[in-house]
């Protein structure tokens, strides 16, 4: 039985239904090198899928301004793909982290086939959970996840992760339609607990911190 609360135990249990499924089905959706399950970003119509994918990497890289030695932790880090390009663009020192046991299995068995191990860690972890500081926090098609309930809740605990002049980038699905509820067929087979943000609500958000984004 899943759940829409997205309390911490609620949260596991709906990531592990959706990507606890095995590896065939994400070996066919997404692109073999990254593995990313977030849009990507086409410079040109007649690139691949993979050239796409590191295009957005590239792209978000470039605007956490990174410096060689920083902290970066990851707010669901899927397959690990963004936090070891991350890592290699800066040598910084990156955290991922996710509800599933699938995903950090396979990031962690990836790591160490890349040589990144000592470089890029990977933690079975609730983000409410953390309590450390970085450098930059990033997060990537994993807000959709939480529940609009518990919007005040990660902005606020971001900005808490954050160093006094650190930068954080949240990227979302957003709805152009007003607020609605999920659509059932897709929470009970597809994102248990998921909700789209609607940008006619949440045109805005802002951390305060001492960075301008």
């Amino acid at each position: 039985m899943t759940r829409s609360g997205n309390f911490v135990n609620d949260s596991k249990r709906n990531a592990e239904k959706h990507y606890n499924r095995g590896e065939d089905i994400y070996d066919w959706m997404l692109d073999s090198e990254h593995r990313q399950y977030s849009c990507a970003l086409f410079k040109d119509p007649n690139e691949s899928l993979e050239q796409a994918q590191t295009n957005k990497l590239l792209h978000i890289g470039k605007k956490l301004d990174l410096k060689k030695g920083e902290r970066i932790l990851e707010i669901g880090c899927g397959w690990g793909g963004m936090a070891f390009e991350l890592a290699r663009q800066s040598q910084c020192e990156v955290k991922g982290i996710s509800l599933s046991e699938n995903q950090i299995r396979y990031c962690k068995n990836k790591a160490k086939e890349l040589n990144l191990d000592n470089q890029v860690h990977f933690e079975l972890c609730d983000y409410r959970k953390i309590d450390d500081k970085f450098d930059r926090v990033v997060s990537v098609g994993a807000f959709e996840h939480f529940g609009k309930k518990f919007y005040k809740t990660f902005f606020k605990k971001v900005n808490n992760l954050l160093n006094v002049d650190g930068l954080a980038l949240i990227h979302t699905i957003g709805s152009v339609d007003g607020p609605r509820d999920p659509q059932p067929w897709i929470t009970k087979y597809i994102f248990p607990g998921g909700y789209t943000p609607s940008t006619v609500s949440y045109t805005h958000l802002t951390l305060p911190t001492n960075r301008e984004v």
